[in-house]
């Protein structure tokens, strides 16, 4: 499947008032750095139990979102 879907259909879930600029540059933001945050774990990282790219994402996205946390509160 790929995280990639799992980025889109996050953002589709942002609240109305953020603007399609608002999404696209967080899209841009998470896209530019997933794949490099990716290589690091798997190249730097010894994992105790084995995650999957989509797992990792997937919680990034969720740390993410709770730093927006009052945006979507409203």
């Amino acid at each position: 499947m790929g995280w990639r879907i799992l980025l889109h259909s996050w953002i589709n879930t942002f609240p109305k008032f953020f603007s399609e600029d608002d999404k696209k540059h967080i899209e841009n933001l998470v896209d530019w750095t997933a794949d490099y945050l990716l290589e690091f774990i798997r190249g730097h990282v010894e994992e105790i139990s084995p995650t999957q790219d989509q797992n990792l994402v997937k919680s990034f996205m969720n740390i993410y979102q709770s730093m927006l946390k009052d945006f979507f509160e409203k």
